[in-house]
């Protein structure tokens, strides 16, 4: 049932029109380091306002555990997105 229905789809799509797209390593590479950089940014800006809220929580356990977990949370998300690109650098190497 499946499959009839991936090659009934074959024929519905004019593929003439599509753009030709290469992705080599040069394009991958440019796509990474811009994706790297907003996420950079990102983290940084979340970080400094944790900090801000951090500092500015007056001693209250609620806001200062929720700085605390902001500030790792994105720590974690730039680790993650630093594996992620490894990954695929890797993958485009072999």
């Amino acid at each position: 049932m499946i499959t009839s229905i991936f090659v009934f789809a074959q024929g519905l799509v004019n593929t003439s029109s599509l753009p030709n797209v290469s992705a080599d390593k040069g394009t991958a590479d440019k796509a990474l380091t811009i994706l790297f950089s907003v996420v950079g940014a990102m983290a940084f800006l979340i970080v400094l306002i944790a900090s801000i809220n951090y500092v500015t929580s007056r001693g209250e356990p609620d806001k200062i555990s929720r700085s605390r977990n902001t500030i790792i949370y994105a720590m974690i998300g730039v680790v993650v997105s630093a594996l992620a690109v490894g990954i695929v650098n890797y993958v485009l190497k072999a």
